[in-house]
């Protein structure tokens, strides 16, 4: 989550898990690409990936604009988890809700 926004999921009976490879379903909705390299979310992700765990991409934007230039969004984030092996259902702009 970015800068640890749960919004997305407060209110939902949900269980949180630090571990990828123990999700039920993996939702990117943001990336932190000004805090980590895309090699963090690669070694976070690929346990879920390998896993068969889906993914639900609500931000498919490549690119985000940070107070240090382009930094890659939640969108690239998504790529790579297709990279991995991963499945991902995309929602929103330009995808269908």
């Amino acid at each position: 989550a970015r800068d640890g926004d749960r919004s997305a999921v407060d209110g939902l009976d949900i269980v949180l898990v630090d571990d990828a490879g123990r999700a039920d379903v993996i939702l990117l909705a943001a990336s932190e690409g000004d805090r980590f390299e895309l090699d963090h979310y690669r070694e976070m992700l690929a346990p879920a990936a390998v896993s068969g765990v889906p993914c639900l991409c609500t931000n498919p934007d490549r690119i985000m604009l940070t107070k240090s230039g382009q930094r890659f969004g939640a969108g690239r984030i998504a790529e790579l988890y297709e990279e991995l092996g991963g499945n991902v259902e995309w929602i929103g702009k330009p995808h269908r809700a």
